[in-house]
């Protein structure tokens, strides 16, 4: 990244210069290293922790920070009708800058020090002054409201500080709380991620467009059908848990504590001994294969399987709840949905086109259905899945309603949910099986045969023998989206993908299979590239 900059140094480019951001998990142990490197390049890092009080500035004259100024006094508008006790506003005068509240900084509550701490130091003149610079600040001090006001002004730092076009300005998120929504969705957004792991890079923007051009080029002739297999993933931006934090959930209530990313191993691994114990809870080669095997793959479906065992009931606790949540929102999508709220929605006026896309999903909300009405056409049921192959042939031909294969149920429909949950170590049923292959069958008639996975982690003990089957991988064109890698995709190609693709000529890695977007991104850039064409 230095390297970049210093060549950046060397050119004269228009603008107002480049912002990188990097998200950090531990804020303290890599602070002084990384402040150091920058100071190596001639650069400078400003850490936010400590600006909260008062900053003393080189003014540049109020014409020169009106923008900087409107921009955080409409955050703190912002804070206050969340927070109205906290009555902060932004002072300036000829060499200082501060922001007042009804209570001093060092009585204010952690999210209103965060908010003055980091909305003083975009002020700091080092930021205006030096052409490479970078922001450091704890970011899990920050709610997820706070955070979705302040990340818009963070990416437009280098206008807002007019910046020159051959600067480069470091945003590090420390301690980060990274919601890919947030932080990895447009351009410029979050690029990057240190942990104790090392640090993982995404792939550029224009690399991930170009990879999208791939598939969007594609003539009728060449691809009639493109399918779509959406994971959790792909739900995640309308505010439903996601299907790890809903496995999370059950997990947490199977091992006596609360569960989260930081402790999921050892719940994980609580969980296996806890089966192992009963004598008769693991399944057919969950012991065999053991419990690292085990962790890596623990699904939501698999922890639903013992809720329901003990509870002796079909809609258990986790899916009760799920019920519940899906039911406000979905009466918040329908709401939002008459007032016009999904007209510029990638995916609704992608599925307004009604040709070409197939959707599949192991989701079992009703988001899609809710937000692009009967553009779509669920399959659900036996009776459903058993007109597939038909329906299939002539959509290839007419168009229509686009196909939404819901291999894991609809939460309307328990028993749909329940059934799989019971296959989940043994394959899916007969007429699921059916529906799957015979789109399988279909895309591989085809010139060119793409299959895109959304937020897909292929985890799925009950589709396994599909995606490992010859005849599934050495025919079609797959790419796996998400914004950063995931683990268990990576494993999957590593095992499963790669030592196939080394004996073709065509060069196929994880370096040029994975597009490292959001399902957001990829759904716009997908419709901006076919818009005319397809």
């Amino acid at each position: 990244m230095l390297a970049n900059h210093a060549k950046r140094t060397r050119t004269s480019a228009d603008g107002t210069g480049e912002v990188v951001a990097i998200a950090l998990d531990e804020r303290p142990r890599f602070t002084g290293l990384l402040s150091e490197a920058l100071r190596v390049a001639d650069g400078l890092l400003v850490d936010a922790a400590s600006y909260g009080a008062r900053l003393h500035i080189e003014h540049p004259g109020a014409d020169t920070l009106s923008a900087l100024t409107a921009a955080v006094e409409n955050i703190l508008a912002k804070y206050n009708i969340l927070d109205p006790e906290a009555n902060l506003t932004l002072s300036i005068s000829d060499d200082k800058v501060s922001i007042e509240g009804s209570v001093p900084y060092e009585a204010a509550n952690t999210a209103q020090r965060s908010i003055r701490d980091l909305l003083m130091a975009v002020f700091d003149p080092n930021l205006r002054g030096a052409l490479l610079a970078a922001l450091i600040w704890p970011d899990d001090g920050l709610d997820d409201r706070h955070q979705v006001m302040v990340w818009p002004l963070l990416m437009e730092l280098p206008k807002l500080l007019i910046r020159p076009g051959n600067s480069t300005l470091i945003v590090f998120l420390g301690d980060a709380n990274l919601d890919f929504n947030l932080h990895c969705t447009g351009n410029p957004s979050v690029m990057g991620h240190i942990s104790s792991n090392g640090y993982e890079e995404r792939r550029t923007f224009e690399a991930n467009s170009l990879s999208v051009r791939y598939v969007s080029r594609l003539t009728r002739d060449e691809a009639p059908l493109v399918v779509l297999f959406l994971g959790a993933g792909a739900s995640a931006v309308e505010g439903l848990p996601t299907g790890n934090e809903l496995r999370n959930r059950a997990l947490g209530r199977q091992v006596d504590f609360a569960v989260d990313r930081s402790n999921y191993d050892e719940a994980a691994r609580k969980f296996y001994h806890q089966l192992q114990a009963l004598g008769d809870r693991l399944r057919p080669g969950e012991e065999s294969a053991g419990e690292d095997v085990f962790v890596a793959s623990l699904t939501l479906e698999r922890v639903l399987l013992e809720e329901q065992a003990q509870e002796h009931r079909v809609d258990c606790r986790t899916i009760r709840d799920f019920a519940t949540d899906h039911a406000d929102m979905a009466a918040a999508l329908n709401e939002a949905r008459e007032a016009g709220k999904f007209n510029e929605d990638p995916l609704v006026k992608l599925l307004q086109l009604r040709r070409r896309l197939v959707l599949i999903t192991v989701n079992f909300d009703r988001i899609i259905e809710i937000k692009a009405g009967d553009n779509v056409k669920p399959y659900i049921s036996e009776a459903d899945l058993s007109q597939l192959p038909a329906d299939l042939t002539a959509y290839a031909r007419d168009g229509g309603p686009v196909p939404l294969i819901k291999l894991h149920g609809d939460i309307d429909n328990p028993s749909s949910i329940v059934a799989n949950i019971q296959e989940a170590a043994g394959g899916l049923s007969v007429a699921r099986l059916e529906g799957l292959n015979a789109i399988i069958a279909l895309i591989r008639k085809q010139q060119i045969c793409p299959w895109w996975f959304v937020g897909y982690s292929m985890r799925d003990l009950d589709l396994q023998a599909i995606w490992q089957s010859p005849d599934f991988t050495d025919k079609m064109v797959e790419h796996w989206v998400a914004p950063f890698r995931d683990p268990a995709v990576c494993t999957f190609i590593n095992s499963f993908r790669q030592p196939r693709w080394d004996t073709e000529t065509f060069g196929y890695s994880i370096e040029n299979r994975i597009v490292t977007l959001t399902a957001v991104d990829f759904f716009r850039i997908l419709l901006n590239q076919i818009s005319g064409t397809w």
